[in-house]
């Protein structure tokens, strides 16, 4: 939901205070600034923890979130394909703008905080994110598609789990840039079976190799 920093504090009772960490890199909101929803793809391995119910925090371990006004953005193109996690009030992870449509922010402890999963299918779509303050108001509003996003990421950590054992490096950019004919001619380079990768070319999606 869209909130400023004097609304939150009046909301939560506590501060918008970004520590020293994130400010280095971004300037504060000011008390009357207006903080939108806010996205984070968390790449393959994160996505996979999050289905499993093991995520503690939405970032790497390390002190900065890296967060983005979109829930699709240029380096985050696996949303499209596994879907993408929504922070519906963010200013509590403190966050800052840091560059047009990114902002940066603390990777504080994922409980407590209102987050939710949005389907591959809803990234794309105009949803009401201004006004939704809690995981289960968006929830009403999303697909279920959880089953199939599981099914389709555990493909793809298979095909990928089976192209590290190879030990073949990998592609430099993300998996889903790698044209479909390029990506059957590396795994069948390496003897590995396209799982995730459609024989036929027909399934044209992808994540970070990471």
């Amino acid at each position: 939901m869209d909130e400023t920093p004097r609304a939150f504090t009046a909301r939560t009772s506590f501060a918008y205070a970004p520590p020293t960490g994130v400010t280095f890199h971004a300037e504060p909101l000011a008390p009357d600034a207006v903080c939108p929803t806010l996205f984070r793809y968390p790449g393959p391995c994160g996505l996979a923890d999050w289905f499993a119910g093991t995520m503690t925090h939405l970032g790497p371990p390390g002190e900065l979130l890296w967060l983005c006004e979109r829930p699709v953005f240029h380096d985050t193109v696996g949303a499209r394909h596994f879907g993408t996690l929504a922070l519906l009030q963010p200013l509590g992870f403190q966050p800052c703008p840091q560059r047009p449509r990114v902002w940066i922010a603390a990777n504080l402890p994922r409980a407590g905080h209102e987050v939710v999963w949005v389907p591959p299918s809803a990234v794309e779509r105009r949803l009401p994110w201004s006004r939704l303050a809690s995981a289960a108001e968006a929830r009403a509003l999303l697909p279920d598609e959880r089953s199939a996003a599981i099914d389709e990421l555990a493909r793809y950590l298979e095909e990928l789990d089976a192209m590290r054992r190879t030990g073949a490096p990998g592609p430099g950019v993300a998996w889903c840039r790698v044209p479909t004919a390029e990506r059957l001619r590396l795994l069948a380079a390496h003897g590995v079976r396209p799982v995730w990768t459609d024989a036929r070319g027909q399934r044209k999606k992808g994540m970070p190799w990471a």
